[in-house]
């Protein structure tokens, strides 16, 4: 799903930063623009993605997701109804879908319960937007060891640099 330019520009879209940082965290918190902002390898020219739902919708339609195509007799509806009763979800979850038919969702995977506050709220803005993004709490080992395989969607990973910015040691392909 993450192969896609505008889809992955869609989530960028839909990180309300501001919010989050208001409601969550004291405004205690600004947003770098650049990996190695003050450097000489930040791009001056960046503009970063501001939290836009209309603009998100824009870069969803691009990347060719739209909500599915319901057409449910009574019977259907009355059976959504009492199976959104029992599980808390439908069958017609309003979850956006591709030509396809693949749903526009993905796991992120994080080793921090203290995270899930924050994941949650995240987590609503892109539900309301029709992606489902399912959270995955792990023993923090087993999490570094599923991203160092690549085996995961999405993961949430704190890192920290040296004194001196050195690029190679995080962007390389070696």
């Amino acid at each position: 799903i993450f192969q896609n330019k505008d889809f992955r520009i869609a989530i960028q879209h839909l990180f309300n930063f501001d919010r989050l940082n208001r409601n969550l965290m004291y405004n205690e918190y600004f947003r770098k623009k650049s990996f190695f902002e003050g450097t000489e390898y930040a791009n001056p020219n960046f503009q970063g993605y501001d939290f836009s739902s209309e603009k998100a919708r824009e870069h969803l339609e691009k990347a060719g997701y739209h909500r599915p195509d319901v057409n449910q007799g009574a019977w259907a509806k009355l059976w959504n109804v009492a199976y959104g009763l029992m599980f808390t979800r439908s069958d017609t979850d309003d979850i956006l879908v591709n030509d396809k038919g693949e749903k526009a969702s993905f796991t992120l995977i994080y080793a921090a319960k203290g995270l899930e506050r924050h994941l949650t709220v995240i987590q609503q803005d892109f539900r309301r937007a029709g992606i489902d993004m399912k959270l995955q709490l792990l023993e923090p080992g087993t999490m570094f060891q599923r991203a160092l395989e690549s085996k995961f969607e999405m993961v949430n990973l704190g890192m920290s640099g040296g004194l001196y910015p050195e690029p190679r040691q995080y962007l390389h392909t070696e």
